[in-house]
């Protein structure tokens, strides 16, 4: 199987494309990527805020039950933290991908460069 970049999967990283149901274009694909890259770089940060403490949810009391039931939460939680890492890495993928594709379009490394700094809303649909 094939890997892209960081060794995301292009089905996953098509699924990420699909997901938000866009047209990528020639005149949007500065935009699209800056997008993806702004989302998977805030879900990042917001999981990177959560490593401190790897204990999400305690105990509710001193029975045998309250212990069974904040295992069983913090691993529910690590779970759904999972899968929001590897939503950000697929965005991030996608973002890196759409670079390449840009490219490919005749864009230029610094246009590519100075559209990540732009406000999403200044750049063109």
């Amino acid at each position: 199987m094939e890997l892209i970049g960081d060794g995301a999967r292009p089905e996953r990283v098509q699924a990420a494309i699909n997901n938000v149901r866009l047209q990528v274009n020639p005149d949007n694909i500065l935009k699209v990527r800056k997008v993806f890259l702004d989302e998977a770089a805030r879900i990042r940060e917001f999981l990177r805020s959560l490593q401190s403490d790897r204990s999400y949810v305690g105990l509710c009391g001193g029975d045998p039950l309250s212990i069974d039931a904040a295992r069983a939460f913090n691993r529910r939680i690590d779970h759904e933290l999972r899968q929001a890492r590897d939503y950000g890495e697929q965005l991030e993928a996608a973002g890196r991908s759409l670079e390449k594709i840009a490219r490919n379009y005749g864009y230029t490394e610094g246009q590519i460069r100075a559209s990540f700094n732009q406000p999403a809303q200044e750049q063109r649909l």
